[in-house]
């Protein structure tokens, strides 16, 4: 899993960070510095965005003529980075001194970014004593992201997130990609630290407006060149979304997909006559239609895979199914593992392995053996074992003896290993000579599986030329 972590403030290079500036004397305003995407020995950062504390008599940027086209992306690109909107995300604040009224603010503007993030779960966790110094810090504090009031500089109560100065806020969040799709980021944690020294100063319109403009970078906004955002790059005391504001949320939020991983799923197999059937309940992971994969594996080490496909549940026959084993034991049932792999355009979750046991083979047909005297041709066949009506590919091993007496009277015999008969095949032919009058047979066939436990079948026959019979 690729991590996309913060580089140092120091360096003014946090990953996904943007702050607000207090000017120390009127000036016109300045537009945000452009968002570009730094990776630095595999770390992606990007320029810090400043934002401008104003009045209205200072000067702003032109306003664009299409406002529900003003928004941009912390991290952009196709599709931007983000967090997972149907995911549950708690916040925590640390008041760290400032009265309990600047808490109601938060949580107000917190609710405004959940709502324009489609009804996404952004839910308040309590308080916490957490000052983040990174956009990823959010301590021991367990939440999605933790807000903060804190002072410049480093020790109790400050946050190395604000490098002083006019800067009243930073935000931003962390992303790591998902685990199968290095294209896609979802954000992990995020934070926001408003400067108290500044904030106090602020009406109460603009205490909301700097919430809510640094909770917009928090959940993915950058700046926008037109006054009427909350994401301007001049704090006015907007306290309501722009349209532009709700379409950048919106392509953010649960209206442009989850990013749930995808869900593991049970099987539950069965046997149907000689179809083997294996299916399972619905993935609950909503990011896209999920595939599905199913494998079957048998003792020997075997498999087969089915799939994939969108449907919940697969079927194989039963001959197919066996005849990719390589080794069967007709006195040992076979135990089929499965096992479901759920793919969706998030990434892809196996699950758990089940175990289904076979009917026990039945024996169909006994051993037989058959003598040619025109060709010489000793035919072989090995017991027929079936399971569920379906013959086993069994692989058998024949060893003993061969005797072939002629009309001389003079008789020539063979011994050892006589032959094999491989599971795609009924029979196995040993030749003689096509003078023999009699042949005597003393054979054993046995399963070639080096734990076999079915008997080893014997073979004691007598062929005779029917001509010399009295």
């Amino acid at each position: 899993m690729r991590l996309i972590r913060v580089l140092s403030l120091a360096g003014l290079s946090a990953a996904t960070a943007a702050g607000l500036l207090v000017p120390s004397a009127p000036a016109t305003a300045a537009t945000a510095p452009a968002h570009r995407p730094v990776p630095v020995a595999g770390i992606h950062g990007i320029d810090v965005p400043r934002v401008r504390i104003a009045t209205p008599r200072e000067g702003v940027a032109p306003q664009v003529t299409a406002p529900s086209s003003a928004y941009r992306f912390l991290i952009p690109g196709n599709p931007p980075g983000r967090w997972n909107p149907c995911a549950r995300l708690t916040y925590k604040v640390n008041l760290n001194g400032m009265p309990s009224a600047e808490l109601t603010r938060v949580k107000a503007a917190a609710a405004v970014i959940a709502s324009a993030l489609g009804g996404a779960r952004i839910e308040y966790a309590g308080t916490t004593t957490t000052i983040p110094q990174r956009t990823d810090d959010v301590g021991s504090s367990r939440a999605s992201v933790v807000l903060a009031f804190a002072t410049p500089g480093t020790g109790k109560g400050k946050s190395r997130m604000l490098p002083g100065g006019s800067t009243a806020g930073m935000g931003g969040f962390a992303l790591q990609s998902v685990p199968d799709n290095y294209r896609i980021l979802r954000g992990y944690a995020g934070a926001a630290v408003f400067d108290k020294n500044h904030v106090v100063k602020m009406t109460a319109a603009k205490r909301s407006s700097l919430y809510l403009h640094e909770l917009g970078h928090v959940f993915g906004l950058d700046h926008v060149n037109y006054k009427g955002s909350v994401m301007y790059p001049v704090i006015l005391g907007v306290t309501r979304l722009s349209p532009g504001d709700r379409t950048g949320f919106q392509k953010l939020g649960r209206t442009a997909g989850c990013l749930n991983d995808a869900s593991p799923v049970t099987p539950v197999p069965a046997l149907s006559g000689t179809t083997f059937k294996v299916s399972w309940p619905a993935a609950s992971a909503t990011s896209g239609r999920p595939t599905y994969r199913t494998t079957l594996s048998l003792p020997d080490g075997s498999s087969l895979n089915l799939g994939p496909t969108t449907a919940t549940s697969v079927s194989v026959s039963l001959s197919r199914l066996l005849s990719e084993a390589r080794e069967v034991d007709p006195a040992t049932p076979v135990k089929v593992t499965v096992q479901v792999t759920t793919t969706n355009p998030i990434s892809t979750k196996a699950g758990p392995r089940v175990s289904f046991t076979l009917p026990k083979a039945v024996e169909a047909s006994a051993a037989s053996a058959g003598f040619d005297f025109a060709t010489g041709s000793l035919v072989m066949t090995p017991p027929r074992w079936t399971l569920s009506g379906v013959r086993l590919p069994v692989e058998w091993s024949i060893s003993g003896s061969v005797k072939c007496t002629r009309p001389d009277g003079a008789w020539t015999s063979w011994s050892g290993h006589l032959g094999w008969v491989w599971s795609d095949e009924p029979n196995t032919t040993y030749t003689l000579p096509t003078d023999c009058i009699s042949v005597d047979l003393a054979a054993d066939m046995k399963v070639e599986t080096a734990a076999s436990r079915t008997p080893v079948s014997h073979l004691t026959q007598t062929f005779d030329r029917p001509d010399t019979t009295g």
